[in-house]
């Protein structure tokens, strides 16, 4: 995801279709934890985070 705001933006990704997914951001190899209804995020002004969805073990 990409804010093109020079300000922060909470946002909230609906990932209930990939519920057997974690996502990873890239940059860091950061596991980001997912609620029962979506991500949190809150980027940075002009911030960014990339993500990979990666299988859980326990649903592999």
């Amino acid at each position: 995801m990409n804010n093109l705001s020079r300000f922060p933006q909470p946002i909230e990704l609906n990932l209930q279709q990939w519920n057997s997914y974690t996502p990873i951001e890239l940059t860091g190899h950061v596991e980001f934890p997912v609620s029962a209804s979506a991500l949190p995020a809150d980027p940075a002004g002009h911030g960014f985070y990339w993500f990979q969805l990666s299988r859980t073990e326990e649903n592999a």
